[in-house]
């Protein structure tokens, strides 16, 4: 598989986070994300994974779409940052609506999908504390992985330009022994001539 859509209820239902991200949709009263995917061609590494998210908007309360791109070394990987970023951001944006749903703490993000930190109240849950120290410890990570794929990619793109020109320089080194071998030949038929 090259590429893959996901645009209606019953794509939804096999992915690991599938079923979560119906339920609040269906709590929000949203329609159904369009989650598109394929391997990008582009990168070094074999196997990385583009995906896009269009989570369109509602008319009636002119909430806007929420739309974002990631990237993953994996399809299983990719789909699954997708769809926590997509739970994250909708957590996020209503929280007030979700006040009583189960996911109402889960993945709590801005706009830009950075985790909102609790502050140290003493009010606070401690799970829920704990939970939100997760969250802004698995963005980091998340972040730091993305960083590491792109600098391997580099690397690997600076490692095929060097090895191109050692390939280059193997066969300059290779004509320039055959001309040396048939001076040489010339010389030794021309030392027996004189000889």
């Amino acid at each position: 598989m090259k590429s893959f859509l996901l645009d209606e209820v019953e794509d939804y239902k096999e992915p690991r986070f599938g079923t979560r991200l119906l339920e609040i949709l269906d709590v929000l009263a949203r329609p159904i994300p369009v989650i598109k995917g394929s391997l990008l061609k582009k990168s070094h590494k074999e196997g990385c994974w583009g995906v896009k998210v269009l989570q369109p908007g509602r008319d009636d309360t002119k909430t806007e779409a929420i739309e974002f791109k990631i990237v993953g070394d994996s399809f299983d990987n990719a789909l699954d940052l997708a769809m926590q970023e997509l739970i994250g951001r909708l957590c996020g944006r209503h929280c007030r609506e979700l006040k009583n749903h189960p996911s109402h703490s889960f993945g709590r993000r801005d706009e830009d999908g950075v985790p909102y930190e609790l502050g140290t109240k003493e009010n606070h849950i401690p799970t829920r504390q704990y939970f939100q120290d997760l969250e802004v410890l698995l963005y980091g990570l998340q972040g730091g992985s993305y960083d590491e794929l792109l600098r391997n990619d580099e690397l690997h793109a600076q490692l095929k330009e060097k090895d191109q020109k050692i390939k280059e320089l193997e066969e300059m080194n290779k004509s320039n022994r055959e001309k040396f071998g048939e001076k040489d030949k010339k010389y030794k038929s021309q030392e027996k001539r004189v000889q």
